[in-house]
């Protein structure tokens, strides 16, 4: 087993160029969520790379996305499932307007570190493995969505498909800016919630209108009472519009409710608070709709969970490195996995911060490490 972790750390120290090379590659690739070419050229590019692994590589189309799915298959008894996703935030031109570039111990580019270099991560990984001709496992799977950003529409079911019966999953979106791994995000709710109500001249006749926006207000302010109420949650109403011209009582409002939910419980319970909410009006005359769902269940971090991180915290202790773990309120594609029972990992991306903006980065020196970690927590697993 030794000989096996010092010959993929062996491999993997003569490859620090390469990585960054396939990371400069995949970032000046514009792959924002609505953008199917982008999208589609990045999951062509890991397409390649892992067909030269021996990989059986499907590209699943639909009208939302392209997606990915790659298999091969060992001699262990172990089915692992790698995730990751292809989509950014940013709209076409912006790898033009800022490309890939190192700045003193980072890296910065659009999408860098949600997630391309995660990407990075865990394609050398598996070309680590292959360079010792590794098979100790029943099936490596691996998924790249090409929606996550926007709720994995498509891909949600590809995970329902694939992951039911894997015995340990992990996500590579970025690593902490500490370095941690993520073994517990919030499930995500998201609602659309309508109302309507009567027109009328707002001097003339106002007792014949019923108002929508007022009606609103009211509903804003018991909805966000709801994070006093319940350890963990954080329901914010992030965007609202309503009316059509100061002079009258405005027939239309509108609300879009993001909803953070720490387990399943609270889960049920809040979301039965919002439509109880929603539904009762002060004034009886308007007409509350109400639309959405509970998008990602909760990722609890299990007993199956903690063994993948003693795994991995043994591994780091080879390598130099601390491992930690942390709880988030942001989602990610693991939710989907981990509501099948699997055990998931996630984090297992570089180290970065400022997701989703201008300056986003990875640090230099963790895309070695992590891309290392993984190889050696891949084959300790296997071998286990």
């Amino acid at each position: 087993m030794q000989e096996k972790l010092k010959a993929i750390t062996s491999y993997l120290n003569n490859k620090s160029e390469e990585l960054e090379f396939l990371l400069s590659t995949l970032v000046n690739i514009d792959s924002g969520s609505y953008d199917y070419g982008g999208v589609s050229r990045v999951i062509q590019t890991l397409a390649v790379n892992l067909k030269e692994l021996g990989y059986q590589v499907f590209i699943k189309k639909t009208s939302d996305a392209p997606n990915l799915v790659a298999k091969k298959y060992g001699t262990g008894d172990k089915k692992i499932l790698l995730v990751g996703h292809a989509d950014t935030v940013f709209e076409r031109g912006t790898a033009l307007s800022r490309p890939y570039k190192i700045e003193g111990d980072k890296i910065l580019g659009p999408g860098i570190a949600d997630m391309k270099a995660g990407l990075v991560t865990m394609v050398y990984a598996l070309k680590a493995l292959e360079s010792i001709q590794f098979t100790s496992y029943k099936e490596i799977t691996v998924i790249v969505g090409g929606d996550e950003e926007i709720g994995s529409p498509s891909s949600k079911q590809i995970y329902e498909n694939e992951a039911a019966d894997a015995d340990a999953c992990f996500v590579f979106e970025p690593g902490r800016a500490d370095g941690s791994l993520v073994s517990a995000r919030k499930g995500v709710g998201s609602f659309n919630l309508t109302l309507l109500g009567i027109p009328a001249h707002a001097g003339e006749s106002p007792e014949k209108g019923a108002s929508a926006i007022r009606e609103l207000a009211h509903k804003i302010l018991a909805l966000e009472e709801l994070n006093k109420l319940y350890n963990g949650v954080t329901l914010t109403v992030g965007v609202i519009s309503g009316g059509t011209r100061a002079n009258i009582i405005p027939e239309k409002a509108t609300a879009e409710i993001d909803v953070r939910l720490p387990d399943l419980q609270t889960a049920h319970e809040v979301i039965d608070r919002i439509k109880e909410i929603s539904e009762k009006t002060a004034d009886s005359r308007i007409q509350a709709i109400l639309e959405g769902e509970l998008n990602r269940p909760p990722m609890i971090k299990t007993e199956g969970t903690k063994h993948l991180l003693n795994i991995v915290k043994d591994m780091g202790s080879i390598l130099g490195m601390e491992i930690t773990d942390t709880a988030t309120g942001g989602a990610s594609d693991g939710n989907f996995v981990a509501a099948l029972g699997v055990p998931v990992l996630d984090g297992m991306g570089p180290a970065g911060g400022n997701y989703h903006r201008d300056d986003e980065f990875v640090y230099r020196k963790s895309l070695l490490q992590k891309t290392k970690l993984t190889a050696l927590t891949l084959c300790k697993l296997g071998m286990a």
